[in-house]
């Protein structure tokens, strides 16, 4: 398969840009709007709910029933809202996934009939100057919102990771939880989430996105309609390196039933500008996501320490967890299992089997991107938050050259700042030193 095709950035008028990937391999097309802006403390829930008052309907189709009546007459198109952040930089994306021209009746203009649909949704909310958004849909999204956070609890494994990350947090701007906390929930307002709105238009660089057979010329034109200005973002997504605290901080909490969830969080000093970032992917493979991985083959299969373990790593927020679902009593001799093959990728102690599954599996993944327009347009969206404006064909290369030092370089810039215990059954206490 082909990776001759590359994202083009394009400037466009008022400052905004065209981020362009031309392709024929698919029957849809995509096209999305991302606004990207400087994080605002205490502001995080609000930005989370905005986006889903949007989609609720606008002036055009007043209701969410109409404007899913208005996707369908556009022969199916999807349309979809999200969030991202890097850094103290926000994103906001909405995006329509429509069927391409060449596979319309000829003499509709598809493409032009789902740009003005999408200015519609983002440009013209059902929404009061004065009194802002539905108080009724507020209270509701509000509502399904804390539900979200709340049922957290009731999932051991995502509970875990969420303490860990917590404990790991700094409190800073580059680090406010996306979706916001409890207490900024129990603060939103109509008026508040408009003026969020209101704020996104206004503080935004704006960045269209699109993968298809269109022209860019015809596609500028086309975009020119949409009447979203661009503001420089003088946010960064450089998280600042955060050194591990003095001495390891061990938490425990109890929870009821009988598996309980060890989870080691990792302080990484790899930088997302820095040219290693583009192997730390194939760490994580060789450490837990390939098929030999060490953490699978030595401490679930051969020693059976856990029924499940796996790493999970973001460079943009400077942190790596490892998450094991284990008996109770096995919670120490887990943590060393763990701990030692973590050594053991320092060391290079890795073999020729595990480092080629590991390439076969991270490039199988990176070509398996390219198979979806919608996965083309989140990467190059992700690459350019983040500032890793690296090809995957230059990714690909950078795996296939790699070797076992390359790991252990990687795996020594990781340092254990904290073990989060979730103890299941009774007697579990509660501490952190």
């Amino acid at each position: 398969m082909s990776l001759t095709s590359k994202m083009q950035v394009i400037p466009l008028e008022n400052g905004r840009f065209l981020h362009y990937y031309p392709t024929d391999r698919f029957k849809t097309e995509i096209l999305s709007v991302r606004f990207v802006l400087p994080v605002t403390e205490g502001c995080a829930a609000a930005d989370s709910l905005f986006p889903a008052l949007l989609a609720k309907g606008c002036r055009a189709y007043p209701s969410e029933r109409e404007l899913s009546r208005r996707l369908d007459e556009l022969y199916g198109t999807d349309f979809a809202y999200s969030i991202d952040r890097a850094g103290d930089r926000l994103t906001v994306s909405f995006t329509v996934d429509y069927l391409s021209g060449k596979y319309v009746p000829k003499g509709l203009d598809l493409l032009s009939e789902v740009i003005s649909l999408l200015g519609s949704i983002i440009g013209e909310p059902l929404a009061d100057p004065v009194e802002g958004f539905s108080a009724e849909l507020t209270r509701l999204e509000v509502a399904a919102q804390l539900d979200r956070f709340r049922s957290i609890k009731n999932h051991k494994s995502r509970y875990a990771g969420h303490r860990a990350r917590e404990l790991l947090r700094d409190k800073s701007r580059y680090d406010v939880p996306i979706y916001g906390t409890e207490k900024e929930l129990s603060e939103i307002t109509p008026t508040l989430l408009y003026e969020r709105y209101l704020h996104m238009l206004g503080a935004s660089e704006v960045h269209f996105y699109y993968v298809g057979r269109e022209t860019p010329l015809r596609l500028s034109s086309l975009l020119s309609s949409l009447p979203f200005a661009s503001r420089p973002c003088a946010a960064s997504p450089l998280i600042p390196i955060r050194p591990r605290a003095a001495r390891i901080r061990r938490v425990t909490e109890t929870t009821d039933g009988t598996q309980s969830v060890l989870v080691l969080g990792y302080r990484n000093s790899i930088s997302i500008s820095e040219p290693d970032s583009e192997l730390f992917p194939l760490f994580i493979e060789v450490l837990s996501e390939s098929p030999i991985s060490k953490l699978f083959m030595s401490v679930r299969e051969k020693k059976g320490l856990c029924y499940s373990v796996h790493a999970v790593s973001s460079l943009a927020s400077g942190i790596m967890l490892i998450s094991a679902g284990i008996d109770r009593e096995k919670k120490d001799e887990a943590e060393r299992a763990i701990r030692a093959e973590l050594r053991r990728c320092r060391q290079a102690m890795i073999s020729e089997s595990e480092l080629a599954c590991a390439k076969e599996s991270l490039i199988n993944a990176y070509y398996t991107l390219m198979d979806s327009p919608l996965e083309i347009d989140a990467f190059y969206a992700r690459c350019d938050l983040t500032g890793m404006c690296i090809s995957l064909e230059d990714r690909i290369a950078a795996v296939r050259m790699a070797d076992a030092s390359d790991i252990a370089r990687l795996a020594s810039r990781l340092s254990l700042d904290t073990v989060f215990f979730l103890a299941a059954g009774e007697g579990g206490a509660s501490d952190a030193v």
